[in-house]
C-alpha cells in the first residue's frame, strides 16, 4: 500500500516579525508551517506535504490523499457575511501582524476546500481551520465567543512534543 500524501496549510508572513531578524530579510516574506502536523502524519504513515498559496487548489488535490487546514487567525468577517466593521488592529497587514486577518490565506483555503470537496479528498479542520470549513460551506461564525476554560492566548508555556493543548469532545452523531 502506497502512503498517502496529506497536504497542510500554513501561514505567511513577513520576515519583520522574526526575532533576531537579519535586517536583509525585512522585505522577504515567508511561509510558516507548525511541524507537529506532519510529524503526526508521518508517524500515521503518512507523507506531509506543505502548500504554499502558489499551488493551485484545483491542481494540489488531484494528488493528495488529504488535507489539513491548520489554525491561526480569525477569519475575516467579510467571508462569513459578518461585521465589516472589525477591530483595527486586526486589519492591519497581515504580513506584519500574526493576530491581523490574511485575506488571501482565507481565498486560499476556502478554494482549497471547495477543489478538495469536488476531487472526493479527506478534509481536516484544526481550530481556524474547522472555521474555515465552516465558512466555505455557507456557514457563519460568532465573532467573539464567550469566555471559558480554554485559553487560547495563554500565558502558559506552548505545548511541545505533541502535547495536546486542550481536548475536544465530540458528541454522538456529530463526526
Amino acid at each position: 500500500m502506497t502512503a498517502p500524501l496529506v497536504g497542510i496549510t500554513g501561514r505567511r508572513s513577513s520576515g519583520r516579525l522574526a526575532a533576531g531578524r537579519d535586517p536583509r530579510f525585512v522585505d522577504v516574506q515567508f511561509d510558516s508551517y507548525f511541524s507537529d502536523f506532519a510529524r503526526w502524519i508521518a508517524a500515521a504513515g503518512g507523507i506531509p506535504v506543505h502548500l504554499p498559496f502558489e499551488a493551485s487548489p484545483g491542481e494540489v488535490v488531484r494528488r493528495l490523499q488529504a488535507v489539513v487546514i491548520t489554525g491561526g487567525q480569525d477569519v475575516h468577517p467579510r467571508r462569513w457575511h459578518g461585521d465589516d466593521h472589525v477591530d483595527p488592529s486586526l486589519a492591519t497587514d497581515t504580513r506584519l501582524s500574526f493576530s491581523a486577518y490574511d485575506d488571501e490565506r482565507d481565498g486560499y483555503e476556502i478554494e482549497l476546500v471547495h477543489a478538495a470537496l469536488d476531487a472526493g479528498v479527506r478534509l481536516l479542520g484544526v481550530c481556524r481551520g474547522h472555521q474555515i470549513l465552516n465558512v466555505a460551506l455557507g456557514g457563519t461564525l460568532v465573532p467573539d465567543l464567550p469566555s471559558s476554560h480554554v485559553r487560547h492566548d495563554s500565558p502558559l508555556s506552548a505545548p511541545h512534543g505533541g502535547s495536546p493543548d486542550h481536548e475536544v469532545d465530540f458528541g454522538p452523531g456529530t463526526l
